[in-house]
């Protein structure tokens, strides 16, 4: 039947559902932001996020950051937990 033409392979009709993101060239380039939360403190503090910011060209952390919760406020300098 695929050689007739009447079916085709599930992966022949079935179009991507993205185009991939190459990596960035040069390092500062883009930087990500991913936040996960956590009782990072145990029961010595109140739950929080740690913010950690991430080259997209070379993987390198540079910055990792406490916040109360994960939000635009938090990444750009509002609301720090310690």
């Amino acid at each position: 039947m695929i050689a007739a033409g009447s079916w085709k392979d599930r992966d022949v009709r079935r179009p991507r559902p993205y185009q991939p993101r190459y990596r960035r060239d040069c390092r500062g380039e883009l930087i990500q932001v991913d936040g996960s939360k956590h009782w990072w403190f145990e029961d010595r503090g109140p739950q929080c996020t740690l913010l950690v910011y991430i080259d997209d060209a070379t993987s390198e952390l540079m910055h990792l950051k406490m916040v109360e919760s994960e939000s635009a406020l938090g990444s750009v300098g509002e609301g720090d937990a310690t």
